[in-house]
C-alpha cells in the first residue's frame, strides 16, 4: 500500500498504474483504492483541525496560569486588538489548508486519470469499472464523490473545532461569507485544473 500511497502523493501516474496492477492481481483493487482515499480524507481533516487549534495561538498573561486555566482562556479567545490578531492568524491558516486540500484533490484526480485509462489485461475492463461496477468509462463520479466526502470531512471538523472553541465558532458565524469564498475559490480552481488536465 505504501508504494501506491507514495505514487499518488507525488502524482506519478506510471507508478500509480504499476501499484494498482499489483492490487488488481491480488483481487484487492477496490479495497486498496478505498484505503487510499480514506487516508487522504483523514489527512485533510487533521489539517483543518490543526489550522483551527487555538491552543497554539498566544494569549495575554500566559505566564503563571495553570494549564487548565490557560486551555479555557484559549478556547474562549482574546478580546480587543488580540482578537483581530487571532482572526487574522486563523484565516491565514485556513487559506493554507485550502492549498493543502487542493493538493489532495489533485492527487485524487491523478489517480482518477489512471483508473480511467488503465485496463485489466485479461478482461480489458477499465480499472475504474473494477473499483465499482457503477462507474462506466471516464466517469467523473469517482472524483466528484471524493469532493463530496472531502467537504463532509471539512464540515465535520469545522463543527468539532467550533464546539471546542467559542472563539472559532463566533468567527465562523460572523465571517461565514469569507469561509464560503475560500471554499468556492477552491472548487473553481479544482474544476479548472481538472478540465485543463482532461483536455491536455
Amino acid at each position: 500500500f505504501d508504494a501506491l500511497n507514495n505514487a499518488v502523493l507525488r502524482r506519478q501516474q506510471a507508478e500509480v498504474g504499476a501499484s494498482l496492477s499489483v492490487f488488481l492481481h491480488m483481487d484487492m483493487l477496490p479495497t486498496a483504492v478505498e484505503k487510499l482515499l480514506g487516508s487522504l480524507l483523514k489527512a485533510s481533516g487533521e489539517a483543518v483541525r490543526e489550522a483551527l487549534d487555538t491552543a497554539s495561538l498566544p494569549i495575554e498573561a500566559e505566564d503563571g496560569r495553570s494549564r487548565v486555566a490557560l486551555a479555557a482562556a484559549k478556547a474562549k479567545g482574546p478580546s480587543g486588538a488580540d482578537a483581530g490578531a487571532w482572526k487574522a492568524a486563523l484565516w491565514g491558516r485556513l487559506e493554507g489548508v485550502a492549498e493543502t486540500l487542493l493538493g489532495k484533490l489533485s492527487q485524487v484526480w491523478a489517480l482518477h486519470r489512471v483508473l480511467c485509462k488503465k485496463r485489466d489485461s485479461q478482461t480489458q475492463r477499465l480499472l475504474l469499472e473494477l473499483v465499482s461496477p457503477s462507474y462506466k468509462g471516464e466517469d467523473p463520479r469517482f472524483f466528484c464523490s471524493f469532493w463530496s466526502r472531502l467537504m463532509a470531512t471539512v464540515g465535520k471538523q469545522l463543527q468539532a473545532s467550533s464546539e471546542q472553541s467559542s472563539f472559532v465558532k463566533g468567527m465562523m458565524v460572523s465571517e461565514y461569507p469569507k469561509l464560503r469564498g475560500i471554499l468556492i475559490e477552491m472548487w473553481t480552481t479544482a474544476k479548472n485544473d481538472t478540465e485543463a488536465g482532461a483536455s491536455g
